[in-house]
Parts: structure tokens; C-alpha cells; sequence
């Protein structure tokens, strides 16, 4: 008996280790999400905190919901690494809340030892929006970028 026993637990494991391995995570997108329009499609939203030491740890999400690490020294330009995407239903979802949060506050600068950021940017359509807060204070003018902030980041992957 303890031998059919053992044989099962075997045959089960790998048929458990091999459905495993053959499970795809969904492929990255090939086209813009559905809410993009043509006036849209350069849009780039971009995240972050600063730290006083010159360094930043930012994200960047292109209009496929693509999501890319583009950490580095403050001020250069690293090579975008793909980290994940989002569903573009979820990404529809996130782009407007953004959107509606940049137009629910018009202008932030409030720095500290870190700064967070969040950037809304379409070259084709010539905008280019960019908040800074204290993640260190919860002020009432930074309270729709926190939300937001903390929404998109709940994507990334942990290290």
C-alpha cells in the first residue's frame, strides 16, 4: 500500500510541476489599450520618489500599459527596462484617474529628503505635467497623487 501511495504523490508532483512550467503569464500587448486615441497615443506617464542622495527609483507607462524601470542617477537617462503590463481594461482605468487627479490639482512642488513624482506627458499633443510631493507629509494637496501613487504601485512586482 505504501507504495501506490508513494507512486501517486510522484505521478501527482510532476503532473503538478509540469502544468506549472507550461503556464504562460498573458503575453505582453501589441497595440494601444482601447481607451487611446490617435491625439493619445504618444502618452507616457511616469512615477517616482528622489532621494537627496541623487538618486531616483522611477517607473514609466507607455499607452499598451507597458510598465518599464527607468531608476538611475537623478537627471540622466537610463535604458528602460520592461518590468510588467497591466491589462488594458486596469490601464484605462489608472491613465483617467491620473488624468483626473493632474486636473483636480493644478500645480505641487513640495520637496523634502525624498520627493515623490508623477508625470503625465504627450508630446503630440504638447502637454507635459509634473507634481512633486512629500511622501514624509500627508497634505491635503497631495492627496490625489498619493492614492494614485500607491494604486499604480501596487503593480510592480516586489524584488
Amino acid at each position: 500500500m505504501y507504495r501506490k501511495d508513494r507512486r501517486l504523490f510522484v505521478l501527482t508532483a510532476l503532473v503538478c510541476a509540469l502544468l506549472a512550467g507550461c503556464t504562460a503569464s498573458a503575453p505582453r500587448p501589441t497595440t494601444t489599450a482601447p481607451c487611446i486615441t490617435d491625439k493619445l497615443k504618444g502618452l507616457v506617464i511616469r512615477w517616482g520618489t528622489e532621494e537627496a542622495t541623487g538618486h531616483v527609483q522611477a517607473f514609466e507607462m507607455n499607452a499598451m500599459g507597458e510598465i518599464f524601470d527607468v531608476s538611475g542617477p537623478i537627471g540622466m537617462q537610463t535604458q528602460p527596462k520592461y518590468i510588467t503590463h497591466l491589462d488594458q481594461a486596469v490601464y484605462c482605468e489608472r491613465a483617467a484617474a491620473i488624468k483626473d487627479a493632474f486636473l483636480q490639482t493644478q500645480a505641487m512642488n513640495v520637496r523634502g529628503q525624498r520627493a515623490r513624482f508623477m508625470e503625465y506627458a504627450n508630446p503630440s499633443a504638447d502637454v507635459y505635467l509634473r507634481v512633486v510631493w512629500n511622501p514624509d507629509l500627508s497634505t491635503f494637496q497631495s492627496r490625489y497623487f498619493r492614492d494614485e501613487y500607491d494604486a499604480i504601485m501596487a503593480h510592480i512586482p516586489a524584488d
